[in-house]
């Protein structure tokens, strides 16, 4: 009984917090923009973190190598979906005009 009232008032209050950072995005897309920022070099400083520890901990440049190797790939891999996103900018723009 006490966890679901526990789990109503916080459920509450975060639908309440929800709505306020939505607005706060609406008014101010710089600072939405900042935040995300943000929040996206801090999660990639984690991952990477992560990373240079359980891939080879004790050999740091072969560590390095090996994950710019992999980030490379992966971001030939992810070249497609680029060029294609590219190409329905560069659409979209022309019906604008």
């Amino acid at each position: 009984m006490l966890l679901n009232k526990i789990h109503h008032h916080l459920k509450k209050h975060a639908n309440i917090a929800y709505k306020k950072i939505k607005r706060l995005r609406k008014k101010r897309s710089n600072l939405n923009i900042l935040i995300t920022t943000a929040a996206v070099v801090m999660i990639w400083r984690g991952v990477w973190e992560l990373l240079d520890l359980y891939l080879l901990p004790n050999n740091h440049i072969l560590s390095l190598v090996i994950w710019m190797i992999i980030w490379v790939f992966l971001l030939f891999v992810d070249d497609e979906r680029i060029d294609e996103l590219w190409e329905k900018i560069k659409t979209e723009e022309k019906i604008k005009l």
